[in-house]
Order: C-alpha cells, then structure tokens, then sequence
C-alpha cells in the first residue's frame, strides 16, 4: 500500500485525525499487527532546562518503556536539538505514536518539570514501506542561538513551512542512511561541517513554532478522538 500522509493543519483536522481512524479499521482484517507510522514535531526547550541531555535521556527512558508495552516496532528517529529548540523525527507503530503524542500534551501541563512548550505537530506519516532511520538517536547542534521570534503564517503558508520542514527530514535521513560506516553522532558532526544545507535553518523552525495551522498535541488528540460519521448514499435514500 502506498504511503499515507496527513499534514496536521488546522483546516481539516478532523479528516486528519479519522484518515488513520478509516486506515487501521480497513487493515484490521489483514492481520497486521503494527503497521509503521512516522510523527515530526517542534518545540521549544524550556528554559529551566538547564542540561539538554536531560531531555534525550527523557526519551531513552520513554521509548524503552513503550516498546516493553507495545508489542511490534521499536521507536527509531532523530532528536535535533537546536539552542532553544528542536524537531524530533519517531519511526514506530500506531500505539506507540499516539503514547508519544498524549506524553507530549501532559508535559506541557504540568507545570514542574516540563521539557518542552510550543509543541507543534508538522505531519504525521503513515503506512511507510521502510525505515527511514535505522535507531534512534539525539545531536546537540552547537549554532549560534537565534530569537525564534515571527508569525509563520505572516511570511510561508503552512503547508509550505511544513513541506520544507519535511523535505529537510526525508534529505537528512536518506544521506545518513547511506553513510559510510561511522558512528551515528561522526555522521551528523559531518553533516554540520560539510552539509549544513541538510540541517532545517533555525528561522524555519522558528516560523514553525509560531504557525498557527499547525496542531498541538492536545489539539490533535482531540480531533483523533472525535466520532467518525459516516452516512452511505444509501442511507440517505430509506
């Protein structure tokens, strides 16, 4: 089956949220127990977050835990961090998507210990035929830090801003994929000082941050939640 993506953007979020509902109910039949889904977000670190490690040794301990209650395919991706934010790439099965997802919203509740704020969602991809990343992994960027300051929509249209932001993703991962036989952290240290092109630019990700079409974790749980209505034609005649 060819690859299904749905762009978390406000206009629509409900055909976002049930074109997975009317996807898994279509292939239950099949047997298939974890199909492969890929989530992209940004966020902003927060600023009590002294150490950034604490953040991707927060998310060894998160996915070591769902992979131990989610039967099926381990979460890969890459963790980016950028001086006062990041995007963050997870190859997984459905359940371990939507833990991801409803991790994220409570985070950003609690108002001791949060990691992250701003959270928004750039897409949600699924039915993938391979992995794009082969593990997960983290890299601090060392870049000089830039105001992430802007209303994205007042420059890029949402669909631009993500489009750019996945195609940054998609180039980085296919170039690491086919690396030579280094360490992960040797192949993006290459990245940073031989193809910085490949990095998303940190006003990308700023206007990210600040557009209003792209869904937060809440908002699109909510939507993934709602009822699915449907009335067949033939409903509509009796």
């Amino acid at each position: 089956m060819a690859e299904e993506e749905v762009e978390v953007a406000r206009e629509g979020e409900p055909r976002a949220a049930t074109l997975l509902t009317v996807l898994q109910e279509r292939l239950r039949p099949l047997n298939q127990k974890s199909l492969l889904h890929r989530l992209i977000y940004v966020g902003q670190l927060h600023p009590d977050l002294a150490d950034k490690r604490e953040l991707a040794e927060y998310y060894e301990r998160l996915f070591a835990r769902l992979h131990k209650h989610h039967q099926g395919e381990a979460a890969y991706g890459l963790l980016l961090i950028y001086p006062t934010a990041v995007i963050h790439t997870v190859e997984c099965g459905s359940e371990s998507i939507y833990a991801i997802l409803r991790d994220l919203r409570d985070m950003e509740q609690r108002e001791e210990r949060a990691l992250l704020q701003g959270v928004k969602i750039v897409v949600v991809s699924h039915d993938l035929p391979n992995r794009l990343f082969q593990q997960w992994f983290w890299q601090v960027l060392n870049l000089p830090a830039t105001r992430l300051e802007g209303d994205g929509e007042a420059t890029e249209s949402t669909v631009n801003l993500a489009s750019e932001a996945i195609t940054h993703v998609l180039k980085l991962g296919l170039h690491l994929l086919h690396s030579p036989k280094v360490s992960m952290r040797q192949a993006l240290e290459s990245v940073r000082e031989r193809h910085p092109e490949l990095l998303l630019p940190q006003d990308t990700l700023a206007h990210l941050l600040h557009c209003h079409g792209l869904l937060t974790p809440a908002e699109f749980l909510t939507a993934y939640d709602r009822p699915f209505n449907l009335t067949l034609d033939s409903a509509q005649g009796t």
